[in-house]
């Protein structure tokens, strides 16, 4: 049995502007959207790691959180005087987060610049948070991935229902032999410390994605992006 969730470390994970904590985790409330069931539908499929047709053993026993759609904060320039920390189009189609108790299992890989848009958003929380406590959410999001060697520059743009919009820049670094997690900082609008991220860069369907463990709220989610 898994409990918790991954761990995401450093200050640039007030990605969405909810959790810049050392581990996201814990529950945040939110009232309960019934389904056929009498909750929510738990996604037990995801992307790059995150699927399985039934949890067994390797569930998450503990944790999932809810993003308040009206808590977060335009983070739209690099200050008063200062210019957008980008100005990539978001481009993404609308998607709209899933939960699962299924824990990923990033895999690495090498990271492959170009566009991305993002494809999936996959909540990671308990049965009973999936079943019967997760509120589904809308999302829009591009990336614009910059690759040299090990290194690479991440420019973000994510539209998060109802009314916020958030740009950062973001400085990745891999490991030698591509292997998980990747160390990542924050360099706009603020420069925050590098810290941990767990991730997948391959190939699936045809498609070129990039795979990354984000903060969820207090919590953490799956965010599946693909060319």
């Amino acid at each position: 049995m898994v409990r918790g969730r991954l761990l995401v470390v450093g200050s640039f994970l007030s990605l969405f502007g909810v959790c810049a904590a050392v581990a996201c985790g814990g529950s945040s409330t939110g009232a309960a959207i019934p389904g056929d069931d009498g909750g929510n539908a738990e996604a037990t499929t995801g992307t790059d790691g995150a699927g399985g047709t039934d949890g067994g053993d390797n569930t998450i026993t503990d944790g999932g959180s809810n993003i308040d759609p009206d808590g977060g904060t335009n983070v739209d320039d690099a200050g008063l005087d200062a210019g957008r920390c980008n100005a990539i189009d978001n481009a993404g189609a609308a998607v709209t987060s899933t939960c699962t108790s299924v824990p990923p299992t990033p895999t690495g890989g090498a990271l492959v610049a170009g566009k991305y848009n993002l494809v999936s958003v996959t909540d990671l929380g308990s049965v009973g948070f999936c079943k019967s406590t997760f509120i589904p959410i809308g999302f829009r999001g591009s990336i614009d991935l910059t690759v040299t060697g090990t290194t690479a520059t991440m420019e973000t743009v994510t539209d998060i229902a109802p009314s916020t919009r958030e740009r950062r820049t973001l400085s990745l670094t891999t490991t030698a032999t591509n292997t998980s997690p990747l160390t990542a900082a924050e360099t706009c609008p603020t420069t925050g410390a590098p810290g941990n991220v767990f991730y997948s860069s391959s190939v699936q369907g045809g498609k070129q994605t990039l795979a990354l463990v984000l903060p969820y709220g207090k919590g953490t989610a799956l965010y599946t992006y693909a060319q």
